[in-house]
């Protein structure tokens, strides 16, 4: 989309899509688990080659699925 394009909703749409957007909180929020910054800092981290190394991984899963 370019950026001089823009998206109107008028006020039906967008009640439907806040609509939506709140089932989707009341659902998905109480099942949800918050991290502590200690739980955060505890994190496996991927470097460059990890992510790289998942990447192609996720093609060749891809374009080779098992049968």
């Amino acid at each position: 989309m370019a950026q001089s394009d823009t998206i109107v909703l008028d006020e039906t749409e967008l009640k439907v899509i806040r609509d939506a957007v709140g089932v989707l909180v009341a659902k998905l929020l109480p099942k949800l688990k918050i991290r502590s910054v200690q739980d955060q800092k505890e994190l496996p981290r991927m470097g460059d080659k990890s992510v790289s190394f998942a990447q192609k991984a996720l093609e060749y899963g891809q374009l080779h699925p098992i049968r």
